[in-house]
């Protein structure tokens, strides 16, 4: 019976709540949560903590016509935010505006796996899916724990797109924390 209960057991670590100092602070008191970069090419865990530098201060991506190109960020809860939306306004440039519509808007959801693909039988709490959210009242995106969450805008710059800079923001708001916005560069 221990055997079995030893290598049964589950190995997720437990959400803690995260502590911040200098502008993360003072974000996270104003808002609710902490905005940061990170990487689509980095593993994102339940207790991912961003370091000051890695504070969200702009988003920016260079893509050629036709390309479809990602763009991640992170949120850092510290309290219970309710229902957060994320939304991106039309990119203005040049050749007049790229609409929001070629921006879709995913968000990394955890799922229950085998601890690092072993069937040994431990399991844990991993990113795994990239979905859609907030289309309806079955998949809300609520944030009620210190989970942090990774955010995927990914672009579709169309076939006629005049080349330059297109500007636009992407604002971050949660039902019971603040709102953020956060300038948008996308480079044709």
């Amino acid at each position: 019976k221990i055997n079995w209960s030893q290598r049964w057991k589950p190995v997720t670590v437990p959400i803690v709540e995260p502590e911040f100092t200098g502008a993360l602070a003072v974000e996270a008191d104003a808002n609710g949560f902490v905005l940061f970069r990170f990487s689509p090419y980095a593993g994102m865990t339940l207790n991912t903590v961003p370091e000051q530098t890695d504070a969200l201060e702009s988003l920016a991506a260079v893509a050629a016509k036709g390309e479809y190109e990602p763009v991640c960020f992170g949120l850092k809860p510290v309290r219970r935010l309710g229902v957060v939306r994320v939304t991106v306004s039309d990119l203005e440039g040049p050749g007049g505006a790229i609409p929001s519509e070629n921006v879709v808007v995913r968000v990394g959801r955890y799922m229950f796996v085998r601890h690092k693909g072993h069937q040994s039988g431990l399991y844990t709490v991993a990113e795994k899916q990239l979905r859609r959210f907030n289309r309806g009242e079955s998949d809300r995106l609520v944030c009620d724990s210190f989970a942090t969450r990774r955010f995927w805008l990914t672009v579709k710059v169309p076939l006629d797109a005049t080349p330059g800079e297109y500007l636009g923001s992407v604002t971050v708001k949660a039902e019971t924390g603040g709102a953020r916005q956060i300038p948008f560069t996308l480079k044709v």
